[in-house]
């Protein structure tokens, strides 16, 4: 054994070893390099090349990629035509966003948050410049009357912007500074144009939402799409705000303390019905019997049936209880009112003309009827009621006096 091993370990076997080796590696390598291996690969590799390209135009698999694209397609379809990126889409087309946004990109910020703090705005050094920015900014677009020139309304936005208070603005200014624009060119809107008008009304949905229905048992809350920055003031000196912007409300504010609804929300204490209230109802019934007088006809010939009939029992219950009564249209109530206007006889007769559009009319009084019967019970009413009332109201008393059927 132990020669066995020497010899295979001698120099002379492992050079056979190597001899063998490096023949058997050399014939495999010029095997695998010749032309017949190099076709043979080739062949295969275009084989299956072949099939790949043959699956991949086949029907079933151009008919797969066209479902996947199809429903890719669909997908993104959906998504745009969903109502969340509808939403989307409207608010950033929001004339009242687009505003917003070009205010805050104005000088007007910077120099706002660089006024000294005093007490009435007036007193303020710079505002001047602060208040041209604001006009300019929010254009008296809407308003067409001559009586209101670009120049007129910067110096009439300036007077009333410096009559408020530092302290009745909101933590975040701007959205007082560009609110209370919006109540003036508002008010302005009204009292310049016909109140009714497209433009106008237009206009009013924009600042105070679609118009939504509501029973009298429901307390109104601000319509969808109502601008906020329009409400954006101090609870307590809101009414103040309205007013100083051009709205006449005479709703005494209690010394009651601001109570707070369900939701949280604040609301302005008025303990009795105001002036404006009163004289809304008065002026409407006042217009009514002054257009039943001019047609030459009675109550009952004008008043639907159940309307006449509950106004004559409530005229005789007054009668019996006090002695005394009054005509008939004191005993209708407020929606009772909107219908005697919409109806036929008057509305072909006067009221087409003084509302322009019924739809319209019946919006704006039944935006006002559910304010009003909280007015009326002393109730406290939310800031958007208390605008939303004084909005609705003045157009109404307003168009009834270009028509001159109220004194």
């Amino acid at each position: 054994m132990q020669h066995l091993r020497e010899a295979e370990e001698s120099s002379f076997m492992k050079a056979v070893r190597e001899a063998q080796e490096s023949s058997v590696t050399q014939h495999l390598r010029e095997a695998e390099e010749s032309s017949f291996m190099k076709a043979v690969r080739e062949a295969q590799e275009s084989s299956v090349t072949q099939h790949l390209r043959e699956a991949e135009e086949s029907s079933f698999m151009k008919a797969v990629r066209e479902a996947q694209e199809l429903s890719a397609t669909q997908h993104l379809r959906e998504a745009e035509e969903s109502s969340f990126m509808k939403a989307v889409r409207e608010a950033a087309e929001s004339p009242i966003l687009i505003e917003l946004r070009r205010m805050e990109q104005s000088p007007f910020i910077r120099e706002f948050q660089d006024l000294d703090k005093s007490t009435f705005m007036h007193d303020v050094d710079g505002f001047r410049s602060v208040s041209d920015h604001i006009a300019e900014i929010i254009s008296p677009s809407i308003i067409t009357s001559t009586s209101l020139s670009t120049q007129n309304w910067q110096s009439t936005l300036y007077d009333r912007l410096g009559s408020l208070r530092l302290d009745w603005l909101d933590p975040d200014p701007a959205r007082s500074i560009s609110g209370f624009s919006h109540l003036a060119r508002l008010h302005d809107s009204i009292h310049l144009n016909d109140p009714f008008s497209e433009p106008v009304t237009q206009l009013v949905n924009r600042e105070l939402g679609e118009p939504s229905t509501c029973n009298e048992t429901e307390v109104l809350a601000a319509s969808n799409g109502f601008n906020s920055d329009i409400t954006a003031f101090d609870d307590d000196h809101y009414i103040e705000v309205i007013e100083i912007a051009g709205f006449e409300i005479d709703l005494p504010r209690s010394n009651t303390s601001t109570h707070a609804a369900q939701d949280g929300s604040p609301l302005t204490f008025c303990n009795k019905s105001g002036r404006l209230l009163r004289v809304l109802e008065d002026s409407l019934r006042f217009a009514i019997k002054k257009s039943i007088y001019r047609l030459g006809k009675s109550d009952n010939q004008v008043f639907p049936g159940q309307i006449f009939k509950n106004c004559q029992e409530k005229q005789r219950a007054a009668k019996e209880r006090t002695g005394s009564y009054l005509e008939l249209i004191y005993y209708t109530d407020f929606m009772e009112l909107l219908s005697l206007i919409v109806g036929r006889i008057l509305w072909n007769a006067y009221f087409k003309e003084v509302f322009i559009n019924k739809v319209d009319f019946q919006a704006s009084m039944q935006r006002i009827h559910p304010i009003r019967i909280e007015i009326a019970h002393s109730r406290p009413i939310s800031k958007e009621n208390l605008i939303t009332f004084a909005v609705e109201s003045q157009r109404i008393l307003k168009a009834l006096e270009r028509a001159t059927l109220i004194e």
